[in-house]
Order: C-alpha cells, then structure tokens, then sequence
C-alpha cells in the first residue's frame, strides 16, 4: 500500500478520523493554555473581534463566556493551524497502529 493510498484509507474514515484528530486537538489547547497559565476546564472558544482576545466557555460553568485576555491573533492561529496539526497527528498514530 502506497502512503497516498493509506492516507485515502484515512480521510474515509470519518468519524474515527475526527474522534483521532479532536484528541490531538485537545491535548494540544491543553498544553496552550497551561503554558499561559490558563488552568480552568474548556470547552468553547471563541476571538472577539471588539476586545482582540479569546473567550472561553468553561466546564464549570458552561453558560458563561470568560475573557481570558489572551490575544485574538495568537487564539486564532490554535484554533485554525493547531486544527490541521493535530489532524496530521491523528493520521500519524492511525499509520502506527496500521503498520503494526
């Protein structure tokens, strides 16, 4: 099997790739936001474009949006970028398990 014929495997496979690549995600968001000293539970995210920061919506309290005063720019790049990496992480620990 060609490495484009396992990545084709991959992208097929939906829900796993998904469920793959949201773990990656969130140990990625995990360690982001433990470098910055961020330490409650999160789950929601989103950049305001009036403060310039990034909210979250936390597990303690799931109704409320925090302003964690973390850039919007910086936020943006782990919430696009840090997407396609952990995805490409996913894809990495499918081929190993594969490959066994």
């Amino acid at each position: 099997m060609t490495d484009t014929d396992r990545y084709e495997e991959y992208m097929e496979l939906e829900e796993e790739r998904i469920e793959r690549t949201a773990d990656a995600w969130d140990e990625m968001a995990d360690e982001w936001f433990a470098n910055r000293g961020w330490t409650k539970p999160h789950m929601a995210y989103h950049t305001d474009r009036t403060t310039k920061t990034l909210w979250v919506m936390t597990q303690d309290d799931p109704e409320v949006w925090e302003d964690t005063g973390f850039s919007a720019k910086e936020a943006d790049r782990l919430l696009t970028e840090g997407w396609d990496t952990a995805e490409l992480i996913g894809y990495e620990e499918w081929v190993k398990e594969m490959i066994k």
